[in-house]
């Protein structure tokens, strides 16, 4: 920090201060498209911008929040022969979604035919289920088609969780 410092206050000295903060350079996203924006004349070169310092500061994916995953609605759900075909709406705004992980597991508290959707807290301690992973682009409010197939016994009744999500605040 006391080496940075030093460093700082000579090129103030030596080249002008707003030449010695460009020494350091941006420190994130937003003031790399701050710093860089103004020298675009068009529309594509602010893209080109904005690519550029996206390059430079990539996002990083983070596993969301219990609540922000009660905002993954379902938008339809069918079930036949083992196999599920489930459609997401991501309702999480300025959220995109990159990962999703499912859970199908045999549905003893179900009477009658027909899966369904129940959040991680109420699986029974001691269900035995099968994990499942999708890599998508959901952004807000996007719906995603995801197709699950598993080995299923006739007769018994399934029913399927998100138990972890990941994507990156826009």
């Amino acid at each position: 920090m006391r080496l940075r410092l030093v460093m700082l206050l000579f090129a103030m000295v030596w080249c002008g201060p707003s030449e010695a903060m460009d020494l350091f350079g941006p420190k994130n996203y937003n003031e790399c498209i701050l710093k860089n924006i103004d020298k675009a004349k068009t529309r594509n070169a602010a893209a080109m911008v904005m690519n550029s310092c996206r390059n430079i500061f990539p996002i990083e994916p983070v596993k969301l929040t219990p609540d922000q995953i009660k905002e993954i609605t379902t938008a339809g759900v069918t079930y036949q022969d083992g196999e599920f075909v489930i459609s997401l709406r991501n309702e999480i705004p300025s959220w995109t979604v990159t990962e999703i992980h499912f859970a199908v597991f045999e549905d003893t508290e179900k009477e009658g035919a027909g899966p369904r959707f129940i959040r991680a807290q109420q699986v029974k301690e001691g269900t035995m289920a099968t994990a499942f992973s999708f890599n998508v682009s959901m952004r807000p409010y996007e719906t995603a088609k995801f197709s699950i197939k598993f080995n299923a016994n006739s007769g018994k009744v399934y029913g399927w969780m998100l138990f972890d999500v990941i994507g990156y605040q826009e």
